[in-house]
């Protein structure tokens, strides 16, 4: 992908994660409930994740599904092979976009738990882009949205040992 259909796509991703926490802003409004920082980062950063993953090109639930790539690491390689870009493009964007989930579910869940949770919730993203036609479903991105999730978790887990020796 180019950079323009990088930005193309980040931007749409904002733009969807930005709409929904307007809603979420004006439901809590509503029910008189304040509103927390890091909750509002989880709603963007779980917008634009869904966006940029799951809503992306659009859905499709009537056409023919494609197959599940099960085999891992074979399209990576595959990738590998059409130069560094299309190599790096797939492999560090899973990566990357995964971070921020192991920093949230890290706050909340010991490290077995993140990275199960972190591999069922990119199983689920997979499974959605099967089911709406939408990308194709590979077991390579699943391994290398953990990998992200194991990195979140790292880094949050220094963040937390950093506060505590300073305390």
């Amino acid at each position: 992908m180019s950079l323009q259909g990088i930005l193309f796509y980040t931007l749409r991703a904002l733009l969807f994660a930005f709409g929904l926490l307007i809603v979420y802003s004006v439901v809590q409004k509503f029910r008189n409930k304040k509103i927390s920082i890091p909750v509002v980062l989880s709603i963007f950063y779980l917008g634009a994740l869904i966006e940029i993953t799951v809503i992306r090109g659009g859905i499709n639930p009537f056409g023919i599904r494609g197959q599940w790539q099960m085999e891992p690491l074979v399209w990576t390689i595959y990738q590998l092979r059409g130069g560094l870009w299309t190599f790096l493009y797939p492999s560090l964007g899973n990566i990357i976009w995964f971070i921020p989930m192991g920093i949230l579910l890290g706050r909340k869940f010991k490290f077995l738990s993140t990275i199960l949770l972190a591999g069922l919730i990119s199983f689920s993203i997979e499974f959605l882009q099967w089911i709406f036609n939408n990308g194709i479903s590979d077991i390579d991105d699943i391994i290398f949205n953990v990998m992200g999730a194991i990195i979140g978790y790292i880094i949050y887990y220094m963040i937390i040992n950093r506060k505590r020796s300073k305390s």
